[in-house]
């Protein structure tokens, strides 16, 4: 199975996760990221 992360602004990834998944029910490898003004991307559990 492929894959899905969604990466945005704030709670957007969130968001887009939870209609999703209340039109095609709960999927698996399904992941969200929420981006916030000030985040240390090169010091967080992102890069890997």
């Amino acid at each position: 199975m492929i894959g899905i992360s969604i990466i945005s602004h704030g709670n957007l990834a969130n968001g887009l996760k939870d209609s999703c998944e209340l039109i095609i029910g709960a999927q698996a490898q399904f992941s969200t990221v929420g981006l916030r003004d000030g985040d240390d991307l090169m010091n967080s559990n992102l890069m890997y």
